[in-house]
């Protein structure tokens, strides 16, 4: 007998399989930051590992480029491909990584919602691509060069991934001062549409916002062309070192002294004036483009990975229009919904799609880029309808019942159901009455919200929309906090968010259990092999198999199990390279032999 893998209990001869997440993938490409990256070029080049930060390395297609791993080991990476899918938008770069007795080929995101992932033993981070514009120029760089090599088409950060890429993460802090990633009331990371790169990103705050240093160094200011800059550097060089800068402060005060030395998280600078007002982050004299993007959001993520424990991966639907009377996943969403209704990427509701996205960050989520055709890129910048709404699904895994706490803030309407239970439902008049010139769009950790969560997976369905609000040619954006974890909004070790599903099925019989599964399509996944743990317990402190390297395979037998004994199983799509061996996701299941 096989069973289906979204089963509400646990009974014998019953399976339950979902996903969850449990490390992130910590990995980033950043040149022009107190050091000057290794720009290749040739048929067939050659780096060394690097210890601090990732070799730049731009690729035509067909070109392919070595490169030697701390082991000894080469590898050699080549681009056989890249496809744009949504000009200046939505790119997706094909490569292949041969060395080590193996060749894989793995197609990847570029810059934008883009993620590292380990092939083969190489973290690769596509950041740039050659696009032609209009009048058929390749683009380049409005504040400086495109950081894209002349004459390449796709640009990668490259590193080993036995190796971390940046060592000393606790050396920066992220430099805007009480701001969560994703608060700000608008983002900027997009190619403008007369082909310009916009190099690195644009953050929106509010007057009065300070920025701070991300790092210890030297503080310069100039002003030029209508605009503040600051910048932090490493030597006592105004001009010519690389370091770190922060502009488009139209209107503000410096707080140091003109190369005074200050440590990291030492206020430099407060912006006011009228909005839009915003930082525009990135490094000098190089443009970095979206590399400090990326480098951002991995500052953000080292040091908030206790106090900040909001899923990371999520599944959205939407937009749909109606606002928050609309009834998509059910005929009345006032109250509680059934307990039948589990999110899964492709299912179709309501004519879309549920659609697997990453956040980027655990922090504040920023939805009206996750139901974007082409997330943080700006494709759908003010194109979704006034009072939209759409769902954003996960499901967390507690071994054992216990009550969480969800600390949470939302720019508008908010429904919440656990399990099909109503545990919120409101309108924040704060979407009405904030100054968008001195206040964030939404206020976190304002709701506190009980979570009583049942041993094994439980599913949390949020709605929300985005009102009706517009200012400045901009609508107030679209955004929610959903801190899960205790009383006081720090990380509970035991929960574990997923929305990912390889589709593990499992038929028992008498003293064996045959498990069968897919192959994830997920983005910013690459599968090196499965381990599998079996257990007669649901926190898997009983094992009866314990990491058991299956391969790289599809189905696998457990045998010599008791009759009649509930077993939990997990199988773990596993990368056995990236940061040392780390687990992208697992599946928990209970099957009775």
């Amino acid at each position: 007998m096989t069973h289906n893998t979204f089963l509400p209990k646990c009974i014998p001869l019953c399976l339950r399989a979902r996903v969850f997440l449990s490390v992130l993938i910590t990995a980033l490409f950043v040149s022009g930051v107190f050091t000057i990256p290794k720009i290749l070029s040739g048929e067939l080049v050659h780096a060394q590992v690097s210890a601090v930060w990732p070799a730049k390395i731009d690729l035509r297609v067909g070109e392919s480029a070595s490169y030697t791993l701390q082991s000894g080991s080469t590898r050699t990476l080549t681009l056989n491909s890249y496809q744009i899918l949504i000009p200046r938008q939505k790119v997706e770069a094909t490569v292949q990584v041969a060395g080590g007795g193996r060749t894989d080929t793995h197609t990847l995101r570029v810059s934008f919602d883009g993620t590292p992932v380990c092939v083969n033993g190489l973290r690769l981070y596509a950041y740039a691509w050659k696009e032609a514009n209009s009048n058929g120029f390749e683009p380049v760089g409005e504040q400086g060069g495109f950081p894209l090599t002349s004459g390449k088409d796709v640009g990668f950060g490259v590193s080993d991934c036995a190796t971390t890429m940046f060592p000393d993460m606790e050396k920066y802090t992220y430099p805007f001062e009480n701001l969560a990633f994703h608060e700000g009331v608008f983002l900027q990371t997009f190619l403008d549409p007369d082909g310009w790169a916009h190099s690195a990103y644009d953050v929106g705050v509010h007057s009065g916002q300070r920025a701070l240093a991300i790092t210890d160094g030297y503080a310069y200011y100039t002003w030029y062309a209508g605009q503040g800059y600051v910048t932090i550097k490493e030597k006592q060089d105004k001009y010519s070192t690389p370091g770190w800068i922060i502009t488009h402060i139209k209107d503000g005060t410096g707080l140091v002294s003109e190369g005074q030395f200050v440590r990291k998280g030492t206020p430099l600078a407060a912006v006011y004036g009228d909005p839009p007002s915003h930082y525009h982050w990135g490094s000098t004299p190089l443009s970095t483009d979206f590399g400090t993007w990326i480098f951002g959001q991995e500052i953000w993520n080292y040091e908030h990975r206790n106090d900040f424990p909001a899923p990371r991966q999520w599944l959205v639907l939407g937009p749909f229009s109606g606002g928050m009377n609309s009834n998509i996943l059910s005929n009345n969403e006032n109250g509680n919904i059934p307990s039948s209704i589990l999110p899964k990427k492709g299912a179709t509701v309501g004519g879309k799609t549920w659609k697997f996205v990453d956040n980027l960050v655990n922090s504040v989520v920023r939805m009206g880029e996750l139901v974007s055709a082409a997330p943080f890129s700006g494709y759908e910048v003010d194109r979704d309808p006034l009072n939209s709404v759409g769902y954003a699904a996960t499901y967390i895994y507690a071994p054992s019942a216990t009550t969480a706490t969800l600390k949470w803030g939302m720019s508008y309407g908010g429904r919440i159901w656990l399990n099909g239970t109503s545990v919120f439902n409101g309108i924040d008049n704060w979407y009405s009455t904030y100054n968008e010139a001195t206040q964030s769009p939404l206020v976190i950790d304002k709701y506190t919200v009980p979570l009583s969560l049942q041993q094994g997976w439980n599913t949390l369905i949020i709605k929300t929309n985005n009102g009706n609000r517009e200012w400045w040619n901009m609508r107030s954006p679209w955004l929610f906090s959903p801190k899960i974890g205790d009383a006081a909004g720090q990380k509970l070790p035991q929960l574990v968010f997923s929305t990912r599903d390889i589709n593990l099925q499992a038929t028992p019989a008498d003293t064996t259990i045959a498990l069968s599964w897919q192959n994830p399509n997920f983005h910013g996944t690459f599968v090196d092999t499965y381990k599998l743990d079996v257990a007669t317990d649901a926190g898997f402190s009983a094992l009866v198999v314990n990491n058991r390297d299956l391969g790289k395979v599809t189905s696998y037998t457990i045998t010599g199990l008791n009759a009649g004994t509930t077993y939990y199983i997990r199988v773990r799509p596993y990368n056995n390279a990236d940061m040392g061996g780390s687990t992208y996701w697992q599946h928990s299941d209970a099957v009775s032999a």
